[in-house]
Formats: structure tokens, C-alpha cells, sequence
């Protein structure tokens, strides 16, 4: 099942942690987010929704000595 993304915005984050509606669909355009466009909608199915992983890599050691 498909709903439109403002609605999963909506019932997934919280008021004060909501992100835009270009945002998510920034999110599914960069493929972090699983989602579909459809005739220039967003949408998303709840049920099969994936996040990407990103690999975390260390910071580079500073050249400097921090004292």
C-alpha cells in the first residue's frame, strides 16, 4: 500500500522533528530512502520501507597535536 509522503511525514516523525516534504523527496531522488514518484508525488509504502546504511568512516587523525 502506497500513501503520499506529507501523510508517512505526518504519522512517522514527531511535530518538532518532522522533515519537509522536499527533503523526503530529496531523501527517495538520492536513494536514501525507499520511495516512488508518481506524476510528480511522492510516495511510500510504510509496510516495505527501507532505509539506506551508510558506512560511518573514522575522521582522518588532526596533523597537529591538540593540547
Amino acid at each position: 500500500m502506497l500513501i503520499k509522503a506529507q501523510i508517512w511525514i505526518i504519522k512517522t516523525f514527531e511535530e518538532n522533528s518532522r522533515p519537509t516534504l522536499n527533503t523526503v523527496k530529496n531523501w527517495i531522488k538520492s536513494g536514501d530512502i525507499n520511495g516512488i514518484f508518481i506524476r510528480g508525488a511522492a510516495y511510500i509504502d510504510p509496510d516495505n520501507f527501507i532505509v539506506k546504511k551508510e558506512e560511518i568512516k573514522p575522521s582522518p587523525k588532526p596533523k597537529y597535536n591538540v593540547i
